[in-house]
């Protein structure tokens, strides 16, 4: 997988948002990413929004490939807890999606193994 220049789009204005799928962080006043995420950019951000999760900037990249999406959401989530010690103040889980995804997968290629 290229190492792709991550977070390198950004905007103030949730609306100037595009309909693309990727990964982004919200950024609150301090400067602190406060939350990662993936999926459609746009209508994450508004739902985050919605829920009224307190950020004022968002940086983004796009990234099409959802296995690709779940490992940069996971290792953003994974730096980040490791050199503060802590996750993003919105983030509940520590973005593991993509782990996840591999185990699940391998054990589904070991049952069709078996079969």
């Amino acid at each position: 997988m290229p190492l792709p220049q991550l977070l390198e789009l950004e905007t103030h204005d949730h609306r100037q948002l595009p309909e693309e799928k990727g990964i982004y962080a919200l950024i609150d006043k301090l400067d602190e990413v406060v939350y990662f995420g993936q999926g459609d950019i746009k209508k994450r951000v508004n739902a985050h929004k919605i829920d009224k999760l307190n950020f004022n900037k968002i940086q983004y990249s796009f990234v099409d490939n959802q296995d690709d999406r779940d490992f940069w959401e996971s290792s953003l989530i994974d730096n980040f807890r490791k050199e503060r010690g802590r996750l993003p103040y919105y983030n509940k889980q520590n973005g593991n999606n993509y782990s996840k995804h591999l185990e699940s997968k391998e054990k589904s290629e070991n049952l069709n193994l078996v079969a």
